[in-house]
């Protein structure tokens, strides 16, 4: 009753249509903070991702919400480099129609303020940023109540979910930012051993050669996380992996540098392979609805 047509395809479809978007800008984000051949692996991984790949498909928002998230980000690191009217009025309308999609942009503020303290080139712009900021909370103000009416739901204890996450609960969320809700447990340790080594390697190559990327992608990809974790601590129980897969990409890109750099071409191959390995695993149980792992490992 809501679309002219009744029909499965058009509800789905705008999800896929910003799920195809978001690759697109991801690859403009990367390359903008590296390289052509890191946004490449980049967007290659999202591509592939079997966790991004379930909501695509989805009649829901979180295709939406992930691209607006990619987009602010991007004309935040461009206005922040730049200090162009022009990008600042597009981050400012980007940020409110985030917001108005998802209330969990709000914890991308946070990540954007860690960035602006940790990068020094930024810091002049703080106050350009908490003026644009105001801006979007102006305009944010209507939907507050209805904010803290969901919030007092959720902390009441009347939401179907009321599990407090535990480390392992983040180390979850990387498996299934990685391979997704329907890999087998017995990939869980080889899936562990390939995020360590390609975690390490990224972490290792960004501190060596490019430090302030390495803050931007800590601020943005594991700041928001912590932060729904130590809320859920506190008793409102928010952690859900599918509320948090707009900040996954960020993580992405630091596996993506890990993988292009490497020692060796053979490496980067066998990588590449034993990740096509898992992901096509779990992408065949996905089209086959099986979900061989217990409700922990896909809560949400």
């Amino acid at each position: 009753n809501i679309v002219p047509w009744p029909n499965e395809f058009f509800l789905r479809f705008p999800s896929f249509f910003f799920s195809a978007c978001s690759i697109f800008l991801f690859y403009k984000l990367a390359k903008y903070l590296f390289d052509q051949k890191t946004a490449l692996m980049s967007s290659f991984i999202l591509s592939l991702s079997p966790f991004h790949i379930w909501y695509a498909q989805e009649a829901r928002s979180y295709s939406l919400y992930v691209f607006e998230v990619l987009a602010v980000t991007y004309i935040l690191l461009k206005a922040l480099e730049e200090d162009r009217l022009k990008l600042w009025v597009s981050f400012i309308v980007l940020a409110v129609a985030g917001l108005y999609t998802n209330y969990f942009v709000l914890f991308l503020f946070v990540a954007q303020f860690c960035i602006l303290i940790s990068v020094r080139k930024y810091r002049k712009r703080i106050i350009r940023w908490l003026r644009s900021c105001a801006v979007v909370f102006f305009a944010f103000f209507p939907a507050l109540i209805k904010l803290y009416q969901k919030t007092a739901f959720v902390k009441e204890g009347l939401w179907w979910i009321n599990l407090k996450p535990t480390l392992q609960t983040i180390f979850i969320s990387f498996k299934n930012f990685l391979v997704g809700y329907n890999a087998s447990p017995n990939l869980f340790i080889p899936v562990a051993l390939l995020l360590l080594l390609l975690t390490s390697s990224g972490f290792y190559y960004l501190f060596k050669e490019r430090r302030d990327v390495l803050k931007i992608l800590l601020s943005l990809g594991l700041v928001p996380i912590l932060v729904a974790f130590l809320v859920s601590r506190a008793g409102i129980f928010i952690y859900l992996d599918r509320q948090l897969m707009a900040f996954s990409p960020f993580y992405y890109m630091i596996l993506a540098f890990g993988v292009v750099r490497l020692p060796r071409r053979a490496h980067k191959v066998i990588v590449i392979v034993i990740y096509l390995f898992f992901v096509g695993l779990s992408l065949s149980n996905y089209y086959r609805d099986i979900m061989p792992s217990g409700f922990v490992y896909h809560v949400g």
